[in-house]
């Protein structure tokens, strides 16, 4: 009686160590936090908290981002993003790229797609123009903050203060 009273003590104990440590693996990998603690989404929500646009700003999906960007989707794990109308050329986007190569990728076609718009933007607005050419873009490991608004500056510190 003693033996088998030991044997499932042991079987039980055994049972309790393994169901702490399954739990333990499994809250890793649902963690997508950054180096900072925050995931994109809330990256963006502090960014946008802190820095001023002139007009109302809509969100966009994944998808929708990654076209408005010209960005290939399978580069992108996860972004947030927002724009303003096409009346201005204020955005935001906060991207996680699948790796590094990946986030340098999609900071050089964000370069690429402001530029384009610094182009083509109506001409008749200077002020548009300017917050082009002083667009915010940042990258650091597979992250990449880019950011136009009316205060490019203020965007700049934050975006360093969210990737530090």
């Amino acid at each position: 009686m003693k033996k088998r009273l030991a044997a499932l003590m042991i079987v039980l104990g055994s049972m309790f160590c393994l169901a702490c440590l399954s739990s333990c693996n499994s809250s890793k990998a649902v963690n997508t936090q950054t180096a900072t603690g925050m995931a994109p989404q809330k990256m963006l929500t502090h960014l946008a908290a802190r820095v001023p646009f002139s007009e109302r700003m809509s969100v966009l999906d994944k998808a929708a981002a990654c076209k408005y960007y010209g960005i290939e989707e399978h580069q992108a794990q996860e972004v947030s993003a927002m724009i303003g109308s096409s009346a201005t050329p204020e955005n935001a986007a906060v991207w996680r790229a699948k790796n590094d190569h990946s986030a340098k990728e999609i900071a050089r076609r964000t370069a690429k797609f402001y530029a384009f718009q610094r182009d083509n933007f109506d001409g008749a607005r200077a002020v548009q123009v300017r917050k082009l050419k002083n667009a915010v873009i940042l990258q650091r490991g597979p992250y990449v903050i880019c950011c136009v608004c009316k205060d490019n500056q203020k965007a700049n510190r934050e975006a360093h203060f969210l990737l530090s």
